[in-house]
């Protein structure tokens, strides 16, 4: 836990239960999106190189969570009890626009988890 973010969803996943069957370690910016970041940098140094990689990070989403992101525009998924629809961003968007896609919140408590930290 000290090295991801955490959203609040989550959070609540996991203190109801010891079972991570609930939550899913998502990279929150598809390793597809940071692949071809880094394979179109024009004149790569060593800081753009850290800079997209700095995009590289795992968040833990509940399982809900993960489902909408990933799932079809054209069916409906269960999330806060509710039918919606996928978000359809299996493999593209940035990490704000992955997480407002599901009304994702990141815990304030692991607001600051990172994996430099």
């Amino acid at each position: 836990k000290k090295h991801h973010q955490i959203t609040e969803r989550a959070e609540k996943k996991m203190e109801q239960s010891d079972d991570w069957k609930e939550v899913h370690f998502e990279h929150i910016v598809p390793v597809g999106v940071i692949y071809n970041k880094l394979i179109n940098l024009k004149n790569p140094t060593i800081e753009n190189i850290k800079e997209v990689m700095s995009e590289c990070e795992v968040v833990i989403l509940s399982k809900e969570e993960s489902t909408v992101l990933d799932g079809s525009p054209k069916k409906l998924y269960e999330l806060d009890g509710k039918k919606v629809p996928g978000a359809g961003l299996r493999s593209k968007g940035s990490k704000i626009e992955r997480l407002n896609a599901v009304g994702a919140v990141l815990s304030e408590k692991y607001i600051n988890n990172s994996l430099d930290g």
